[in-house]
């Protein structure tokens, strides 16, 4: 049971240290864009909105415990959701289609592992 506690204590320090980068990146990201002339106006480039979750659905409910370590070994968040459905985050993605990206990526390389798993990325 100790060593369970070390190891939650660990992953929740993680991300809270993923979390902090990621505020940082989106601070910066909020920047003042002047014009090329003296005349124009200065405009604000909106900060990055949260990012979504993604949801996978496997044919196999027996092989979410799987995607979901591996994706975690990845650095990636991820979780059971519930019965054949996995919720899958990238936190330090810059933007949502990023994420998106990584994460179906990484899906692909897992299913090469695993051929005999289908899997449908509900959103």
């Amino acid at each position: 049971m100790p060593k369970r506690r070390a190891q939650d204590s660990r992953e929740s320090a993680k991300l809270q240290r993923i979390a902090i980068r990621r505020d940082a990146f989106r601070r910066n990201r909020t920047q003042e864009v002047a014009g090329s002339s003296p005349a124009s106006s200065i405009s604000k480039v909106p900060a990055h909105l949260p990012l979504s979750l993604s949801t996978l659905r496997l044919c196999k409910p027996d092989l979410v415990d799987d995607l979901c370590e591996n994706f975690r070994r990845a650095g990636f968040t991820a979780h059971s959701a519930g019965g054949s459905m996995a919720e899958i985050q990238r936190l330090d993605a810059p933007e949502r289609e990023q994420e998106r990206r990584e994460v179906e990526l990484h899906l692909r390389v897992w299913q090469a592992m695993r051929p005999e798993a289908a899997v449908e990325i509900l959103n």
